[in-house]
């Protein structure tokens, strides 16, 4: 079983990886007729997050429709990674107040479930003064791996809500390590 859960871990490690020049544009309105996605998100990025680079890529596209009626989210390839990580890095500063953009990496759903029950564990360890920093579907605090179990199996095993963690100070441990569920004992 736990061969299992290893290959299920590098077949999510390689479609990370195959997203990776990806960025994903949420509520940018959709034009009528035929439209040119590419140069959508580019007057995108000029206009709303004030860059003026002429960026490349490879693929650029809109998403299935939403239950929501909101638009459809665009992917885009990006050729250059630079080009990708500074539309990124300025997407939260120049769209600060604008609720109805977004700016996002992509990531396959389960990254994005892992990410999405780490994220109130981040807030709170930054609520008590803690660096913490999410990379992929890793949480880091004080630049300590995070590790307690996400799906408890036992009673016992069941993770606290984030307003009842205790982070300790900088004079303790950072962390509490606890392995997770099957483990043998080791680390990689």
């Amino acid at each position: 079983m736990w061969e299992c859960q290893e290959m299920k871990e590098q077949i999510l490690a390689l479609q990370s990886r195959s997203m990776k020049d990806n960025l994903l544009f949420g509520g940018i309105p959709e034009q009528s007729g035929e439209e040119n996605t590419e140069g959508t998100v580019k007057e995108f990025i000029q206009k709303q997050l004030e860059i003026e680079s002429d960026m490349n890529f490879s693929v650029v596209h809109r998403l299935r429709p939403r239950s929501d009626g909101k638009p459809r989210t665009i992917i885009a390839k990006f050729e250059n990674r630079k080009d990708r990580e500074m539309v990124l890095k300025s997407a939260p500063v120049k769209l600060r107040g604008k609720n109805e953009f977004t700016v996002n990496e992509q990531f396959p759903a389960e990254i994005n479930e892992r990410r999405r029950e780490l994220i109130p564990i981040m807030k709170e360890a930054k609520r008590h003064g803690k660096r913490a920093t999410l990379r992929v579907d890793k949480l880091y605090v004080d630049g300590q791996l995070y590790t307690q179990p996400l799906h408890p199996q036992t009673p016992s095993q069941q993770r606290r809500p984030p307003s009842q963690l205790r982070f300790p100070s900088h004079h303790q441990d950072q962390t509490r390590h606890v392995a997770p569920p099957g483990a043998t004992g080791h680390r990689r």
